[in-house]
């Protein structure tokens, strides 16, 4: 029983993760609905989603290995198994997740730019 519960709490943290991502992009279409298209704000809800789904996929890949471990911890010894798999579209979907990273930079640095802009006339 201990064990089921287990792999669900680590799959619900799995999806607590993803929904918080998913909260931080809710916040970057609030703030572009704003018309708050070069904001501090709206690129820290940029990056923080990129970043958010980075560490989703990261702890993914973590977790697959942990649950198959812990599912056959109670069979003997010579039936105990781990599963590990990283496929394509694992790296599907950490290269757009980056390069959202990469855009929430590059806002964020833009933003400091034109404030030092606003400064200065």
């Amino acid at each position: 029983m201990w064990q089921a519960v287990l792999v669900t709490l680590i799959d619900t943290i799995i999806i607590a993760i993803l929904v918080y991502a998913f909260f931080q992009l809710r916040l970057l279409f609030l703030s572009y609905s704003k018309s708050d298209y070069f904001s501090v704000s709206s690129a820290n809800y940029c990056y923080k989603f990129g970043t958010t789904l980075v560490i989703w996929e990261v702890i993914q890949l973590i977790t697959e290995p942990l649950s198959s471990l812990i599912l056959s911890f109670n069979n003997d010894l010579s039936e105990r198994y781990i599963s590990l798999s990283f496929t394509s579209e694992d790296l599907m979907l950490l290269f757009p997740s980056i390069s959202i990273m990469i855009v929430g930079q590059i806002l964020k640095k833009a933003c400091q730019i034109a404030e030092e802009n606003k400064q200065f006339i």
